[in-house]
């Protein structure tokens, strides 16, 4: 696709979206993906940094239209903090109603 967002767009992480959901163990659609996180060395500290290096410095994968707005997917190799490399993808959306990307979710992919 070889398309990047634009850098005047804006990005955000709902902290509970990362709270109650990406990093929360206790989280039934979330624990598995907070276990491979903090596996590998992220925590709330810098997972947000993380997940913006993805999308500023990767092209978009492939775009998804929905009822709600445009689904933009990250996929790419990332070094997390303990030095591994995954495969990551992350997920983002932009809804019809709004100017900003938010942050969707974000998982070990192959």
């Amino acid at each position: 696709m070889n398309m990047k967002l634009p850098n005047d767009i804006t990005l955000i992480i709902d902290k509970k979206k990362i709270t109650n959901y990406l990093l929360d163990i206790n989280s039934p659609g979330g624990k598995a993906k907070a276990d491979f996180f903090f596996e590998n060395g992220v925590t709330l500290e810098n997972i947000q940094p993380l997940l913006l290096r993805q999308v500023h410095t990767e092209d978009i994968m492939r775009t998804t239209e929905t009822e709600h707005g445009v689904k933009y997917i990250f996929e790419s190799e990332v070094e997390f903090p303990n030095g591994r490399k995954h495969f990551l993808r992350s997920v983002w959306i932009q809804e019809k109603t709004e100017n900003v990307v938010r942050f969707v979710t974000a998982y070990k992919f192959k």
